[in-house]
């Protein structure tokens, strides 16, 4: 057949570059007469009592009486018909009943056909089967094991692990294929000790996908079989269920599962539009053992029916002999059209019938459930944290979020089924908490912190906490409460005067005076309650019936935001819990978010000083030394890194560029030096704030764009004057890392600035007018213009801040002639090489610098620029030509700023 013959030229080609893995054997059955010579009887499995299997035609590489080609062999099934001269089973590596070892690196791919029995990738008789793997594409199928294991060993212990099984088409069911034969272990395990021995039994590493068109009947992990009652570990097994596969009712799908033993740390991940109709376990002890530290995950969308993140059923011959639990177990469930039809716990140990000890206590502590996205629970479900026959039933978590629709249902932090009166105070179902946050729709729902079943002794309310976190003022409608210590209410911003957080429909049960219920905690939504005014009040719960009172009525709460903080005073009514707001107070943490602005600032004097330093006197110097003629080129450089300690600290760094035209030329028969100029900067600042609660780090980039012009004048005795103005925008973009927080914060601000300079100075002489010195004073101002940023959805609003600085310096320079030099090319005049060098000292001191600003119409604290800096510089002027200046200079600052930078100016006349 045409098709058939391209597909084992596909396997061929397949095959060689593979010699390693495949290089005991390959075996390719596709149903004809020369493939069934490769097949052997089936001699060693025990024979079920309704039908004989005993001599069936088996497909694996060796022969019948020593198989010992047990590693590194494939097997490749294209096309079997399931008759009496097919293959009843499929072995990558198989060991018999005489030859104990290990089975290892074999492979299994079926494209088609019927198996109407047993398929392994290694089967082993004690000892150990690992990492073999069955890949199947296609083909009716029964009873499928990546790596397999009778427990049967040599007095070390039996293992399973590391292998795989991934099904990308075909199916599995419980009818043999449709061949007569019925056996009740169809189903897909990626290990599995069949019968576990009195030896150590181990499996672990096992995983399962289950994918594309593929359908499948009972799926595990990894598995320790009901022959002989054995402890084992099941362990760190997997299974994948994903891509619109379906997994049909009638088996459960587990990441472990166990008779007896450790069932701890196996998963189970159901996503994109797999569909699961069995129970689901993470991991599950069938009799007595642990059921720990197991996870389930369904996301994207998906339909699954009962779930547990692990279970310990409790049942061995009637009365339990060892501790029992399900602990530290998690189950994910955030997407979008998952659809979840049955109930959903954390942890659960035994059952109404496991029989009572008070030696072997069961536990389902510090589990958690998770239900977000768009998922639909139906079928008046219950979800548990943690569920327990008797005993314990602590420390468990559930968070309904987002848009979950769970109705008609019940949701316990922690549920015990049968206490046991005799167990005294020993039933402790305390320490829960359900959070219910977002817009869930659970309309006739009731919400239990705790129960215990006939409320038969022991503690169902101490320390159980129900956190409401609405995410609009609409709040969230539930049928009752009742067994919560604590509750606690997150205000969503556009909370009004006479909304609702919590609305109860039914009763809201907070105890009695003696024990009663508190409202142990206010939290304001990240983006605070900008719209709710002062003595108003809303209500954080209203049922139709409110029994019991609240342990700290009158009392009164702060509740803080990220920048704000709110005190409320609670007051209980008839029906209800009411907040009235009392008082609005600004966070020290809102000195954050004015910092970035402190750091433009810095950032726009560090350009100013560029031009007042260097920029206007080497101007000047140039047209000293070229005379009157013309306007002429010029840019200035600048690279900087600064810090300035304004309560905390700013660090601002970046690049300065100043491009324009100048001109000397002589009014009133005094020097005049004339000229306009562009500016741009570029860079980045940070800033850190320690406070009693978190700590913010700020980070953010900054650029401007403006232009001005500059002017200087000399008078008779080396006396001088220069000013100038400039104007521009600045962009700032920033982002805050809270320590308490895993997501930062983004801002953007921007604004418009104005600035200008003026100063006077005397220029000494002396040594043939080659030595001089320069003694000034300088006045610069610049301000960032008023303008307003949202943060955190709070407007913040900015009034105009300004730098007002005084400096004062001294500069001593020498000029050198250097040898005669010719302008090889360059078109300007030959010209003496002229050297300065300088060296400077100067005292600053900011007189202005406070960054103020408002929220809510009160003052955030501000930071503070002013206070006094000194300032040392060193440079050198090189002339080349005449057409050429080039000024290099480094200057460092100590006192209020601390740091230095790096400068370069350029004169050239065309």
């Amino acid at each position: 057949m045409p098709g058939k013959t391209g597909l084992l030229l596909f396997l061929v080609f397949y095959l060689i570059p593979n010699p390693f893995a495949f290089a005991e054997g390959t075996i390719i059955y596709d149903g004809s007469q020369l493939a069934r010579s490769t097949l052997k009887p089936y001699q060693y499995v025990e024979t079920d009592s309704n039908q004989e299997i005993e001599n069936k035609n088996v497909l694996y590489i060796g022969d019948s009486a020593s198989p010992s080609a047990q590693s590194h062999n494939t097997v490749i099934v294209i096309a079997s018909e399931g008759t009496e001269n097919d293959p009843f089973c499929v072995f990558g590596g198989m060991l018999n009943e005489n030859s104990i070892g290990t089975v290892e690196w074999n492979k299994v791919i079926i494209h088609d056909g019927k198996i109407p029995y047993y398929i392994s990738g290694g089967d082993a008789i004690g000892n150990a089967s690992r990492y073999n793997t069955v890949e199947i594409y296609g083909g009716t199928l029964k009873e499928v094991y990546g790596g397999s294991l009778w427990g049967k060993g040599d007095g070390e212990k039996n293992e399973v692990y590391g292998n795989r099984i991934v099904m990308s088409g075909g199916t599995i069911n419980s009818d043999s294929a449709g061949f007569s034969i019925q056996i009740d272990d169809s189903g897909v395990y990626g290990g599995q000790i069949y019968n576990p021995s009195e030896n150590e039994n181990y499996v672990y590493d096992n995983h399962v996908i289950i994918q594309g068109n593929a359908e499948a009947y009972g799926v595990f992990g990894g598995q320790l079989g009901d022959k002989g009652n054995y402890y084992g570990v099941v362990e760190n097994n997997s299974v994948i269920v994903r891509d619109s596969a379906k997994v049909i009712a009638g088996k459960a799908l587990a990441g472990g599962w166990g008779q007896y033993g450790a069932i701890n740390n196996n998963s189970v991940f159901i996503q994109d539009a797999a569909v699961v109709e069995p129970k689901i376990y993470g991991g599950f002890v069938f009799k007595e053992g642990s059921a720990n530290h197991n996870r389930v995950t369904i996301s994207g969308e998906a339909t699954t029916s009962w779930i547990y993140g692990g279970r310990s059923f409790g049942e061995s011959e009637g009365v339990v002999t060892g501790a029992c639990s399900a602990d530290d177990n998690i189950v994910t469930i955030i997407g979008t059209g998952i659809y979840i039809k049955g109930d959903i716990h954390g942890g659960s140990v035994g059952s109404g019938s496991t029989a009572f000890d008070s030696r072997y206590p069961l536990s389902a502590n510090n589990n958690v459930v998770r239900i977000g996205g768009l998922t639909f629970v139906d079928d008046y479900p219950t979800v548990c944290g943690g569920y327990s026959a008797y005993f314990y039933a602590q420390n468990n978590l559930v968070e309904i979020c987002d848009s979950t629709r769970l109705e008609n249902g019940y949701i316990y932090g922690g549920y015990i089924e049968n206490p046991k009166t005799d167990g005294g105070d020993n039933n402790q179902a305390t320490n829960n908490t359900v959070t219910i946050s977002g817009n869930p729709l659970l309309n006739n729902t009731s919400l239990f912190g705790g129960k215990i079943q006939n409320e038969t002794g022991g503690d169902a309310f101490t320390g159980n906490t129900l956190n409401i976190q609405p995410s609009t003022a609409q709040g969230i409608t539930v049928k009752s409460t009742a067994n919560f210590e604590f509750y606690n209410f997150q205000i969503p911003k556009n909370i009004q005067n006479g909304d609702t957080l919590l609305n109860i429909t039914g009763t809201a049960t907070l105890e009695d005076s003696s024990n009663p219920s508190n409202v142990s905690r206010l939290t304001v939504a990240a983006s605070g309650l900008p719209r709710l005014q002062l003595n108003e009040r809303f209500h954080l719960l209203q049922a139709a019936t409110l029994s019991g009172t609240i342990g700290n009525n009158g009392d009164v709460l702060d509740a803080e935001s990220r920048f704000l903080r709110y005190s409320f005073l609670l007051t209980q009514e008839t029906n209800s819990i009411d907040a009235v707001l009392n008082r609005i107070e600004v966070r020290p943490q809102g000195k954050a978010v004015a910092e970035p602005l402190a750091a433009s600032l810095i950032f726009l004097n560090q350009n100013v000083d560029l031009l007042t330093d260097y920029g206007i006197g080497a101007a000047e110097r140039f047209g000293l030394q070229n005379g009157n003629n013309g306007w002429r080129p010029f840019a200035y450089f600048r690279g900087a890194a600064e810090r300035v300690e304004t309560g905390s600290s700013v660090d601002a760094n970046g690049f300065h560029v100043v491009a324009g035209l100048s001109r000397r030329f002589c009014w009133r028969m005094q020097p005049v030096l004339l000229g306009g100029f562009a500016e741009y900067g570029l860079g980045d600042y940070s800033t850190f704030n320690q406070f009693a609660d978190n700590s913010i780090n700020n980070s953010g980039n900054i650029n401007y764009l403006g232009g001005g012009m500059f002017a200087r004048i000399r008078y008779g005795g080396g006396y001088y004057m220069e000013g100038g103005a400039r104007a521009g925008s600045l962009q700032t973009n920033f982002w805050m890392n809270f320590s308490d927080e895993p997501q930062p914060l983004a801002c953007d601000y921007k604004t418009s600035y104005v600035g200008s300079f003026a100063g006077f100075g005397r220029l000494f002489h002396w040594g043939g007018n080659s030595t001089h010195l320069d003694l000034s004073a300088k006045y610069l101002w610049t301000r960032m213009n008023r303008n307003a940023l949202d943060a955190d959805d709070l407007p913040f609003l900015f009034r105009g801040t300004d730098s007002s600085r005084l400096r004062f310096g001294v500069q001593l320079s020498h000029d050198s002639l250097g040898a005669s030099h010719h302008s090889f090319g360059v078109s300007c005049d030959s010209f003496n090489r002229i050297w300065n060098a300088y060296a400077g000292l100067a005292y600053e001191y900011e007189l202005g610098g406070s960054v103020r600003a408002t929220v809510v119409g009160m003052n955030v604290d501000a930071p503070q620029l002013r206070g006094g800096s000194g300032i040392g510089e060193l440079g050198v002027v090189y002339s080349p030509f005449d057409c050429l200046s080039v000024n290099f200079a480094v200057q460092g600052y100590t006192g209020k700023r601390n740091g230095g930078n790096l400068s370069l100016t350029t004169n050239w006349r065309f």
